[in-house]
């Protein structure tokens, strides 16, 4: 004998769990369940499926792209409006397992787009690190970012160490890299341009790859391999080189270096420090340039 009832933020009536599972008896619920016993009844009649269940594979499919795309189960169920048990026993079903279209459709209707995620709930941090550290590769050192963002001294100290983040930190810093990815760092002092270049160097040093060498920041497994254009100039390396820091250079920037060099006066000892190449490989690289002359 049902003698049950759900609490009140339960759907009652709307859905059958209340009734089926957990063995409500309220009116509603009641109604509910033999509205759809005569819908089964009158289809079985006519001859007609009873069942107006969908698959559950593209659900299945939909929740692995929001996992990938770095929306934990804890945020799809709750812009979903559904249970994080609901999304387990979605993704353990048989993909020829069938669900009500109401829940289908809840999931379905969630976007992977992580700036679509309201503020309070949780995504990835991945996206987060990629963006601070790809700015670094461009000289913008994190000091300035997190001034820019107002974040907090222990949001600092812990943005490398999460795996998650509030929705907000994510779309702020977003918004700021769309900002200034492609725009020169502070440096119109000598202390901001000292800080300037030593993120670039460590940047260097640390391998982490600048904002062209990402197609996707959020999505891509890794950036692009920097096989990239060997033609390619890092302007910023070249600028680096000719005040005397040490910076990696391609076999390209190592010639530009030399020839600016070269036009500031420079001596072929001089330069040889720069390039990291004897001076003798730098007399030889100038030549084009000094016949030219």
């Amino acid at each position: 004998m049902r003698n049950e009832i759900c609490p009140d933020d339960h759907k009652h009536g709307e859905t059958p769990t209340c009734y089926r599972a957990h063995k409500c008896s309220c009116v509603p619920c009641c109604e509910a369940n033999t509205e759809r016993g005569r819908a089964r009844q009158a289809l079985l009649e006519q001859g007609l499926p009873t069942s107006s269940k969908v698959p559950v594979r593209p659900v299945q499919e939909h929740i692995t792209d929001l996992l990938v795309a770095g929306i934990p189960r804890a945020t799809i169920a709750a812009m979903a409006r559904v249970t994080t048990e609901t999304l387990f026993d979605i993704e353990s079903a048989s993909p020829t397992h069938k669900i009500y279209p109401a829940t289908a459709n809840k999931i379905l209707a969630v976007d992977a787009d992580l700036d679509f995620v309201p503020g309070h709930l949780f995504v990835t941090a991945r996206g987060v690190q990629r963006r601070i550290r790809a700015l670094a590769a461009r000289g913008w050192s994190f000091e300035e970012i997190a001034r820019r963002l107002e974040w907090s001294d222990r949001r600092r100290e812990n943005i490398y160490k999460v795996e998650r983040v509030r929705a907000w930190v994510h779309q702020t810093l977003s918004a700021l890299y769309e900002e200034i990815w492609n725009a020169e760092p502070p440096a119109t002092t000598l202390a901001e341009c000292a800080v300037r270049d030593r993120t670039i160097r460590r940047a260097r040093q640390m391998g982490w790859a600048p904002p062209m060498a990402w197609d996707d920041i959020d999505a891509d497994e890794a950036p692009d391999a920097v096989e990239a254009d060997p033609d390619l100039i890092d302007e910023v390396a070249v600028e680096l080189a000719l005040r005397g820091h040490r910076v990696p250079l391609s076999e390209a920037e190592r010639q530009v270096v030399i020839e600016k060099g070269t036009e500031l006066g420079m001596s072929a000892e001089e330069l040889a420090e720069r390039v990291h190449r004897c001076s003798r490989t730098v007399q030889r690289l100038r030549q084009p340039k000094e016949a030219a002359a």
